[in-house]
């Protein structure tokens, strides 16, 4: 495994992490506009005309990330980089700036604030050039989804919008995916030479195979304060990076899927399988469990397989 030098943000200032200082006010003020920038062209160009295809009247009428800079953490450097001209640091990023979305449907103002958005990103620093900089590119990523959470103002007038707001954490949630959840990145180049399309699409370092064999014994209630019990509808949702699949609905509490799934892996030393378990009951998805697997625990292993069973059952 990659040694790791790992430097927490609220330790004190001391040779130690100096490191860690110089990373984010790197990211945090030379790259945040760079990103605010992008997020706004991203946000009228790709999540509004997705959105309108199912609520044709809303329109976003201001995007401002405004000046609250995201908040780094438990910085991790790698000193052994798999390629020589290359920096790698994972950041823990938590974002909850003063962002203004402001929205039009039709007469009616909505807005969007107190966003709040926490992840894993990776920063790549691309040192393989005598220029200054020295820098020829950056890449920017998360290790997988990050959790969103904001609240919508104008309350009194989401009434003529239902579905408004899960629409919304689905868009963005497509939006980070598609753009800068591994394997996809946010690419800054330097260098009008650099070849973009090869740091944007490197090749997958393996190939990650998942068979969802079967459930005993799953809970027939949901996770509500009054535990109603439904009729049982299992299934499962599987996670890695940007990829999101799910299983077929079993009307069992003993469901047997036998399901085979595979992934590209891209960062098999650090990315997470999830496997989370559900019922579904009048149009809600309740949650029974999940079963969190390192994918450096099965290349680690010597046969390069994993066979687990997860206690989900309440």
């Amino acid at each position: 495994m990659q040694n790791i030098d790992s430097v927490h943000h609220n330790s004190p200032c001391t040779l130690s992490n100096r490191a860690e200082i110089v990373g984010e006010t790197f990211v945090v003020y030379c790259i945040w506009p760079i990103i605010s920038k992008y997020v706004e062209n991203i946000v009228k160009n790709i999540i509004e005309p997705e959105i309108k295809k199912q609520i044709s009247g809303l329109s976003f009428e201001q995007i401002n990330l405004g000046d609250f800079r995201p908040r780094l953490d438990g910085i991790k450097i790698y000193k052994n980089s798999i390629h020589s001209n290359e920096i790698i640091l994972d950041i823990e990023l938590f974002y909850g700036g003063d962002i203004q979305i402001k929205m039009k449907y039709y007469s009616l103002k909505i807005g969007i604030k107190s966003f709040y958005l926490h992840g894993q990103l990776r920063l790549v620093i691309k040192s393989n050039i005598s220029k200054i900089p020295f820098i020829s590119a950056l890449e920017l990523f998360f290790l997988r989804i990050p959790i969103i959470h904001f609240d919508l103002t104008d309350i009194a007038n989401l009434i003529e919008i239902p579905g408004l707001y899960n629409l919304l954490i689905l868009s963005f949630e497509r939006l980070l995916q598609t753009f800068i959840v591994v394997p996809n990145r946010l690419i800054i180049a330097f260098f009008n030479d650099i070849d973009i399309n090869q740091l944007k699409f490197p090749k997958p370092d393996a190939m990650l195979r998942i068979d969802i064999i079967e459930g005993k014994n799953l809970s027939k209630y949901n996770h509500s304060l009054f535990r109603k019990k439904y009729s049982i509808n299992t299934f499962v949702i599987i996670n890695v990076g940007q990829y999101k699949l799910k299983t077929h609905t079993q009307k069992t509490n003993n469901p047997k899927w036998y399901e085979t799934f595979e992934i590209p892996i891209e960062q098999p030393n650090i990315q997470q399988l999830q496997i989370s378990v559900f019922n579904t009951a009048l149009g809600i998805d309740y949650y029974i469990g999940t079963l969190n697997i390192s994918l450096y625990s099965i290349r680690s292993n010597n046969k390069n397989f994993v066979d687990q069973w997860d206690a989900c059952s309440l």
